[in-house]
């Protein structure tokens, strides 16, 4: 189990800052110390000693079925997408936090899916805006800024949110023309390169 869990550690490293070899070769090893005081301690607080199970050796996915022409509509909503806006590399489609359909190679989804939605057994779209997990975006925590972005995401206030993106939040009127706010972590996928992570909610849906 500890072995699953050292694993998943370093899966979620690579994911959000890269390879450790890189990390010191572009930045320096006193910037990856200070990274790591930030992830370590954070990383730590979401393993729960007591609940060591079947789940810490279980990697993969949860499937949503749809019946094919949905599937279809979906695949070719995607594509549409990526081809109006090129800046979109990949994309993924879950609904309820089960896996729909992903234009990613299926090792880089796989990690991904794990730190978005999966916990303990169970998957869930808020996952980020739940404790142990929940912190808040800040400037640090933005690529070169010197905290890790783990454990981070824009708190769901609608149906209809970013979870990484732009967001706009409430005045202490209601408003919800307050200052928006940018969170676009960095992702280092093994097979699709550097990229930035954007997630968009919406009635159970959740389009990353």
């Amino acid at each position: 189990m500890l072995q699953a869990i050292l694993r998943n550690c370093y899966s979620v490293f690579r994911l959000l800052h890269g390879e450790i070899q890189s990390f010191i070769k572009e930045q320096s090893r006193h910037k990856l110390f200070d990274l790591l005081e930030d992830f370590a301690p954070a990383f730590l607080e979401t393993v729960d000693a007591g609940d060591f199970g079947i789940y810490h050796e279980l990697d993969g996915f949860h499937y949503g079925l749809v019946e094919r022409n949905c599937c279809v509509s979906i695949h070719c909503f995607l594509d549409k997408l990526q081809e109006q806006f090129p800046c979109i590399r990949h994309s993924a489609l879950l609904y309820n936090a089960h896996l729909i359909y992903t234009s990613l190679a299926l090792d880089d989804m796989r990690v991904l899916y794990s730190y978005l939605v999966s916990y303990n057994g169970a998957v869930s779209s808020h996952k980020l805006n739940r404790g142990p997990f929940g912190r808040i975006p800040t400037a640090a925590s933005q690529p070169g800024g010197g905290s890790s972005s783990f454990g981070r995401a824009f708190l769901l206030q609608e149906d209809e949110d970013f979870l990484f993106g732009v967001s706009r939040r409430p005045t202490s009127s209601g408003s919800s023309s307050g200052p928006a706010s940018v969170f676009v972590p960095a992702v280092y996928l093994a097979e699709g390169g550097v990229g930035q992570l954007v997630a968009l909610t919406y009635r159970g849906i959740l389009l990353v």
